[in-house]
């Protein structure tokens, strides 16, 4: 039997060597997903995500310093990315027509969200105040501040090359157009009839942040 065991325990030694340093950190993210997703930011322990992982506590640690800096990889990243991407392309689109560069935002947003609804929700609770003890770990940080900073930035150079106008704040305009198309997703199975047109919602929904803003073309 003691033999048995200790073939065993070699067996399991080798299969975790045999795991890459990415697929590590895969199966820490995925599992991470899951259980902020369940339980928000504040309700969510290492432990258990280590558990669900299959890896020790101490190799969370290895790859992800602190819980909000795991929170942002598994959770934060892909709205990040995105908003990012098309904060970096609306200084090039001067010429376009101001609502499709708006609808283009808000249909890419809608759908990173609709697509990863858990991890909205899991965003959403923090926003909410559910961030708890994490929020005094050092390097915290709202998980959507640097996304308002990102489209604040595009959005204001925008307006410059564009030689339009807007209303003077202009970050308040851009926190609230994150937050309809938040809010829009969350209640969408409740307020949204089966039969409205998702194309069509997306398009009230430019034209709410348009007029909201105070986008105005000058001359």
């Amino acid at each position: 039997m003691g033999n048995l065991c200790e073939t065993l325990l070699m067996d399991a030694s080798t299969v975790r060597k045999r795991r890459s340093t990415q697929q590590v950190k895969s199966l820490i993210t995925d599992a991470a997903y899951e259980e902020f997703a369940k339980t928000g930011l504040a309700g969510t322990s290492v432990r258990t995500i280590a558990q669900r992982a299959g890896v020790t506590e101490s190799a969370v640690f290895r790859h992800f310093p602190t819980k909000p800096a795991l929170f942002e990889a598994a959770a934060v990243t892909p709205v990040v990315s995105f908003i990012r991407d098309y904060a970096a392309s609306i200084a090039t689109t001067a010429d376009e027509e101001p609502f499709d560069v708006t609808l283009r935002f808000i249909s890419g947003l809608y759908d990173i969200f609709d697509a990863n609804d858990r991890i909205l929700i899991s965003l959403a609770s923090v926003a909410a105040g559910d961030a708890g003890d994490a929020a005094q770990e050092p390097g915290f940080a709202p998980p959507l501040e640097q996304c308002v900073d990102a489209l604040f930035s595009g959005v204001s150079e925008y307006i410059v090359l564009s030689e339009s106008s807007a209303t003077e704040d202009l970050r308040t305009s851009v926190r609230l157009a994150l937050a309809l198309v938040m809010g829009t997703v969350l209640g969408s199975r409740g307020l949204l009839a089966p039969s409205d047109d998702i194309e069509t919602t997306k398009r009230t929904l430019a034209r709410f942040v348009l007029l909201g803003s105070g986008f105005r073309q000058e001359g």
